[in-house]
């Protein structure tokens, strides 16, 4: 009898002691999944100026790291540790792949090194120049940016190297222990300044709309160029949905290409309506051109109205320059001196009649630049 409830008690204690085994079994894989949850929390609180969203979803299995001790001991390439080529001005151009480019299947560095290779030579000469593998909350996928980035608008990135670029962002985030931090493989400034003299880089340069915006303008007396303003604030938004006021072309990349396009409203059909003041990029964006047109001088403009469209320029950057973080745009607008001579021609005048000045009674959610 003894015996029998000796088996007995074992048998429940093995039985226990598996169940036991399920448990914590059970309790690690919910500690794992909280772990992958809080990753995916993570990212989701970064600010979305500082995150490439194309890239933002859930963990993704990581191929083993392989050795990269050829990229580590080339000349033309060197290791930021820290950084991120995702953040900022980073994550403005992933809709142009000849600036930066993305590729989800890469899942290691070794893999990403002879995928980059493969664009150094491309018939047109525009190779990768600084690139990571993963990005805010994933482990996999590279993200690139291309000999042309570097002639882009890249704020206080501006004219520096892609090492210099990549330290930028190293810097940035030393104080940000919640965002991911990356190992980015860069450039070295050695190749950098052999690269940026060679006819190859200069005809690139020409072409990426980069520009010093008074040589746009040296031949055009007509025009001049106002600094960190914004034509797409306050009344500068009111108008959009008429064309015949606001005009905004999406697939305007640069300002070279703007210019020509805005030239076209100089004589563009029987009513004399050309653009008065236009900038490349608005709130969010770095492309796509916003222009107003004659008639939006005559429409209710706040604090602005009946001033000439330079003043309505400045305006914006006074406006402008008490908000930090907001974006800023060079503006290129019509002289005073045009102004005086065009608003007394009887072209002007004849569209003045016609413009139906409209006052909107949504005042009280305006932004009044006379503030």
């Amino acid at each position: 009898m003894g015996a029998a409830k000796s088996k007995e008690s074992q048998k429940n204690i093995g039985n226990l002691q598996r169940r036991i085994d399920e448990l914590e079994r059970h309790l690690s894989q919910c500690h794992e999944q909280q772990a992958t949850n809080a990753v995916v929390a993570v990212a989701d609180l970064v600010t979305p100026e500082c995150i490439n969203n194309d890239l933002m979803e859930k963990q993704h299995p990581l191929s083993p790291q392989i050795s990269i001790s050829n990229i580590e001991s080339s000349s033309e390439w060197e290791v930021v540790k820290g950084g991120c080529v995702g953040i900022g001005i980073g994550s403005s151009y992933n809709q142009d792949n000849s600036i930066t480019v993305v590729n989800r299947e890469i899942t290691s560095e070794t893999e990403a090194f002879e995928w980059v290779k493969k664009y150094e030579n491309e018939p047109k000469y525009n190779p990768i120049v600084m690139w990571q593998v993963g990005n805010y909350g994933i482990s996999y996928g590279l993200v690139a940016h291309r000999l042309r980035f570097m002639y882009k608008d890249l704020g206080k990135g501006d004219g520096r190297s892609p090492k210099d670029f990549a330290l930028l962002t190293k810097k940035w985030l030393e104080n940000r222990r919640k965002i991911e931090q990356c190992t980015i493989y860069v450039r070295s400034d050695k190749w950098w300044e052999s690269v940026k003299l060679s006819s190859k880089a200069s005809q690139l340069k020409s072409t990426s709309g980069k520009s010093d915006p008074y040589t746009l303008i040296s031949k055009n007396k007509s025009w001049e160029v106002v600094e960190e303003g914004g034509v797409g604030i306050g009344p500068g938004s009111y108008y959009t949905s008429d064309d015949t006021i606001t005009v905004i072309n999406r697939e305007i990349t640069n300002e070279e290409e703007a210019f020509e396009w805005v030239k076209s409203f100089d004589n563009n059909g029987l009513e004399y309506n050309p653009i008065v003041m236009w900038q490349v990029g608005n709130i969010g964006i770095n492309y796509g051109i916003r222009a107003h047109r004659l008639r939006f001088m005559y429409k209710d403009l706040d604090a602005t109205t009946g001033k000439s469209p330079k003043d309505f320029a400045r305006a914006t950057k006074a406006f402008l320059s008490k908000k930090r973080n907001v974006k800023k745009c060079t503006i290129y607008v019509r002289s005073d001196k045009w102004w005086e001579s065009v608003k007394l021609s009887s072209k002007a005048s004849q569209l003045k009649s016609t413009s139906g000045k409209v006052i909107l009674t949504l005042s009280s959610v305006r932004i009044n630049l006379g503030r």
